[in-house]
């Protein structure tokens, strides 16, 4: 597919018109995005010309923010609309509506899509848009219902496609996507740290040794010796001083590994610009599910810091060995990934 895995900064600064403070059910307000003059306009735009190659006869406008986006297509293009509705909104008989399986969203609740059904005729093309696409559930089963009547999918366009999600990630592998965001950058933009992490006591589908760790990454490693100085205890003083600083300004996330199974971690790390703002950002996210923000950081000092690497320490807890665990507790890492853009 031809779909836009990695982004550039004109289709990053869409998301950055967006208000992505976590509220309610974890969603972000795309109210200031389409507000902006020159957001909004633009990523119309940009969908248009994606898919200008495309032989499209009708455009699928997802219920309910989908219609605002895909309403301003259609009206670039020229091409009709047929609204994909929530179940119940469609005024017509039952034998008039064609509807989707049940399933479960974003919002944990079970639901239906319906449309009508003298719009879904065989050998249609058609585009479908939706404003922001979460867990995929919505548009999957959306996608299902359009090819049952033998309609063709020629592309999906989305301000937003969660990554690393099952659903999103098969949807990226079958169809041509049009999103904001950076389809192979994991997470979010600019920085992100990824740490897949298991923690155990015991389980028998964890690795037994450090060389049977190293045996299940992607990439071979060898492992040094363990008498392996450290290579700057300067360093190394600078960096636990500086913990010591923030770890009260960022205070704690609220989750815990479980036992016997891997997690991940993703650190997303956007510096102050300039350096005199207090614009810095800071997200954790556990197992793709945010766990921690704060915003408003300035994180540097000077337009000549930025990430170079990372420091990772791992502690128990506690001053002495009361603190300590009554039985022996085992912890693995793998496939740390750090990667950086400066598309703001």
């Amino acid at each position: 597919m031809s779909s836009h895995l990695y982004s550039t900064s004109r289709r990053s600064s869409y998301l950055q018109a967006v208000d992505r403070q976590p509220r309610s059910l974890g969603r972000s307000d795309l109210s200031p995005f389409f507000a902006s003059p020159t957001a909004f306009p633009s990523f119309v735009e940009d969908i248009v010309n994606h898919f200008s190659q495309k032989e499209v006869d009708s455009i699928i406008a997802l219920d309910a923010v989908g219609f605002v986006v895909a309403g301003a297509v259609a009206a670039k293009t020229g091409k009709p609309i047929a609204l994909c509705r929530k179940e119940g909104k469609l005024p017509l008989h039952e034998e008039e509506i064609a509807r989707t399986e049940e399933l479960v969203d974003y919002s944990k609740k079970t639901k239906r899509f319906e449309i009508r059904k003298d719009l879904l005729t065989p050998g249609l093309r058609v585009l479908v848009v939706d404003e922001w696409i979460d867990t995929g559930t919505q548009i999957t089963a959306v996608l299902a219902l359009l090819e049952s009547y033998n309609v063709e999918v020629v592309g999906i366009a989305s301000l937003y496609l969660k990554p690393n999600r099952p659903l999103g990630e098969a949807l990226v592998e079958k169809y041509d996507i049009f999103v904001a965001n950076c389809l192979r950058c994991k997470e979010y933009e600019f920085i992100l740290l990824l740490l897949q992490i298991g923690s155990a006591s015991s389980s028998s589908n964890l690795p037994s040794s450090l060389s049977e760790l190293a045996s299940t990454l992607s990439t071979p490693v060898s492992l040094p010796p363990p008498s392996t100085p450290l290579k700057s205890q300067a360093a190394v003083d600078y960096m636990q001083k500086s913990w010591s600083l923030w770890q009260d300004k960022l205070s704690r996330a609220t989750f815990r590994f479980p036992t016997g199974s891997w997690s991940k971690i993703s650190l997303f790390v956007r510096l102050n610009s300039p350096a005199e703002a207090s614009n810095g950002v800071i997200q954790l996210y556990f197992n793709s599910e945010l766990a921690l923000t704060h915003e408003n950081l300035q994180i540097r000092a000077s337009d000549k810091i930025f990430e170079g690497g990372l420091w990772f320490s791992s502690f128990f807890g506690g001053g002495n060995a009361t603190w300590s665990s009554p039985q022996q507790q085992t912890s693995y890492f793998k496939n740390f990934e750090l990667s950086g853009s400066t598309d703001f």
